[in-house]
């Protein structure tokens, strides 16, 4: 066996025993094999040396000067991998060698008998043991990973078969609850089922086609069908789905239940389906027979109110038609959906040309931005009424119309349209103009009566009140008894005086029956003069503002615009309760642009009428009729942070009217409305 060592590293300190040890190991092996010996003194030695070198067996000496007793064996033990270990203890140390042993080391030899063949023989053993041992552990390993490899094996076939066994217990309870479900819907459903075979003998029947009959679900299995209910249509679609295996649904049949004649003819929905088997053939029938009379007669009913309100929409549409207001739809985003006649005849579009089309086309530039916010405020749910605007036909033509709005909801309440009723008042603003311009001529010729001849004359009979008051102070200073003429001269200036404010009233009436004189740029002198004398009867801010010059050559269009703001100012004052107003006037985007801002802490308009003891609740309206007299429009809205902003806007560059101002003859030009400098 000393065949089986090549290396043998000694760990010993003492070198006397060390000496012996190599000698006997070498003489032991002789001339068969040479025996390489190396030896250390210490453990951490025998540890460098096996890091760096391998070897067959260790003789290990358990005092090193590094470690002692068993410890050194457990340090030696523990490198991986280590070679076979023999111990080498002292003569009264066995328990110290076999507890060596079962720390790991193969052998345990007593230092001082430790001769050449037994020392040979042990180390040779000590290195047979560790291969064996070495491959009993590989073999251990080795089975330890079939048997894993095997258990893992067999848990995933346990696995596959558990799935199996799962799935075969659903579809086992899956199909038990579609049995049972099956079962229930079969004997609770309110329609009548069958099953018969091929001679069409019942197979079974549901409680309700048994109840139906008044028999029991007992008395049908194995009675021909035809002896119960004989009818020759009904044999001859059984004897058509058993040659073709189609089957028939939704055949509804009229028929007389011989065992309740008294309830008349009722309507049934048959159903018939073939059953087939694995090779297609037909072994038996499924019926299924409904009462649908009550659904019979309420289908003949939609269909008679459907006819009804078909002719309803009919007879409105003509009358739509045939109307002469213009009646037409918008969707939200102001597309038109429909058109009447009398939309055509007012703006001139054909239905093929408008509808589809946005509802801006309808509106010039200058009232699209207005006339949006209105239909959007219907559109959230406030419907307008009666209110004028204005229009652009398909020619180009102004229009002047009166506007309903109102929401169409559909079934959820939803608005999903708007309705708009139109009215051409062209002709009627029209004639309105024409009645201001006659009014404002008559206003402008009382004017001048009063002003002209009226106050005249009173200043001429003041005069001689005073000429007559002094020619009498004159004969009472002169005396000769004529001293009663001084209260004579009294009098006379009392006339004088009651002359004088007459004539300031007179004054006074002239200037409010026509407010702003018939000369293009009297408007801003007005204004200005209302701003003033608002600031000193009402004790409140009041300024004008006017960039750059503003000449309007229509008297009738200054005087309306003076008595707007003028309106504009009292609700401001009176309702509003404001302390500073702006009263601004200029001429941009082709237009007349005059606006009233106040500071007040309630907004006046025509969704917030005025309030108080002082309000006037017609104040707006009138202001917004005033404006569309003379071909404008009013818009009313609250302020940035308080207060209230009334804007009227007259487009300029229409036909207007110029009046003469002695004769009161009047003349049709067309002429810018205003100029700006």
């Amino acid at each position: 066996m000393a065949n089986r060592l090549q290396r043998v590293l000694l760990v010993e300190a003492r070198s006397r025993d060390a000496l012996r040890l190599t000698e006997v190991l070498e003489q032991a092996a002789g001339r068969e094999c040479r025996i390489d010996v190396l030896r250390v003194e210490t453990l951490s030695s025998a540890v460098s040396a096996l890091a760096e070198s391998s070897f067959d067996v260790v003789l290990l000496d358990l005092s090193l000067p590094d470690s002692h007793g068993l410890d050194t064996a457990r340090r030696l033990l523990s490198l991986p991998p280590c070679p076979a270990v023999v111990v080498l203890t002292g003569p009264d140390e066995e328990s110290v060698g076999l507890e060596a042993v079962r720390l790991g080391a193969q052998d345990y030899l007593v230092a001082s008998e430790a001769h050449g063949p037994l020392l040979l023989r042990a180390l040779s053993q000590a290195v047979h043991r560790r291969e064996l041992t070495a491959q009993l552990e590989k073999a251990r390993a080795q089975l330890e990973s079939r048997v894993e490899e095997r258990t893992r094996e067999l848990r995933q076939a346990v696995e596959v078969l558990q799935e199996e066994v799962d799935a075969r217990l659903r579809v086992e309870r899956q199909l038990r609850h579609s049995n049972e479900l099956l079962e229930r819907v079969f004997d609770n459903t309110h329609v009548m089922l069958a099953y018969i075979d091929r001679q069409y003998n019942f197979v079974r029947v549901n409680r309700c086609f048994a109840q139906y009959s008044k028999r029991k679900e007992s008395y049908f299995p194995g009675r021909n069908y035809f002896e119960i209910h004989p009818d020759e249509d009904v044999r001859a679609a059984f004897d058509h789905m058993i040659q073709t295996g189609e089957p028939l649904t939704g055949f509804e049949k009229l028929w007389i239940d011989p065992n309740d004649p008294h309830r008349g003819p009722t309507c049934w929905n048959w159903s018939m389906v073939p059953v087939k088997d694995a090779d297609g053939h037909v072994e038996g029938l499924v019926l299924s027979h409904q009462d649908v009379t009550e659904s019979v007669r309420d289908r003949e009913a939609l269909h008679e109110s459907e006819r009804k309100e078909q002719e309803a929409r009919r007879h409105l549409a003509a009358i739509m038609e045939s109307s002469g207001d213009a009646i037409f739809s918008v969707t939200p985003d102001g597309t038109i959906t429909s058109w009447n006649g009398g939309a055509r005849r007012i703006w001139g579009y054909e239905h093929g040309e408008i509808v589809g089309r946005s509802v801006q086309r309808l509106m010039p530039a200058s009232r699209i931005g207005d006339e949006m916010v209105r239909l959007h405020r219907v559109f959230a749910g406030s419907p307008l009424d009666g209110f004028d605007t204005l229009g652009v036909s398909r020619s180009g033509r102004r229009l002047h119309v009166n506007v309903s709005l109102s929401a169409v909801r559909g079934d959820d309440g939803r608005v999903f349209a708007v309705a708009v009723s139109a009215r051409d008042i062209t002709a009627r603003k029209r004639m309105e103009r024409e009645i201001l311009q006659v009014i404002d001529e008559e206003r402008q010729r009382a004017r001048y009566e009063l002003h002209e001849r009226l106050a005249q004359r009173l200043s001429g009979s003041a005069m001689l009140c005073r000429a007559l008051g002094k020619h009498l102070s004159q004969i009472a200073a002169g005396g000769n008894g004529y001293s009663r003429c001084q209260p004579l001269a009294q009098s006379a200036e009392q006339i004088e005086d009651e002359l004088r404010a007459a004539i300031g009233q007179t004054t006074a009436l002239a200037h409010g029956l026509m407010p702003v004189a018939p000369t293009p740029g009297a408007l801003m002198d007005s204004l200005r003069e209302l701003a003033r004398q608002t600031e000193i009867e009402r004790a409140i801010s009041c300024e004008f503002r006017c960039e750059r010059s503003v000449r309007i050559s229509d008297a009738a269009t200054a005087n309306q615009l003076y008595r707007v703001a003028q309106e504009a100012i009292s609700n401001a004052v009176r309702c509003a309760k404001a302390s500073s107003v702006v009263l601004e006037l200029g001429v941009s985007d082709g237009a007349i642009q005059m606006t009233i801002t106040d500071n007040g802490s309630q907004a006046v308009g025509p969704d917030k009428p005025a309030r108080g003891p002082d309000a006037s609740p017609t104040g707006v309206q009138v202001m917004a009729y005033r404006a569309g007299s003379i071909g404008g429009s009013l818009t009313v809205r609250p302020g940035p942070r308080h207060g209230t902003i009334v804007r009227v806007s007259v487009p300029v560059g229409r036909p207007t009217m110029t009046i003469r101002q002695k004769t009161g003859e009047k003349r049709p030009q067309r002429k810018p409305l205003a100029t700006s400098h």
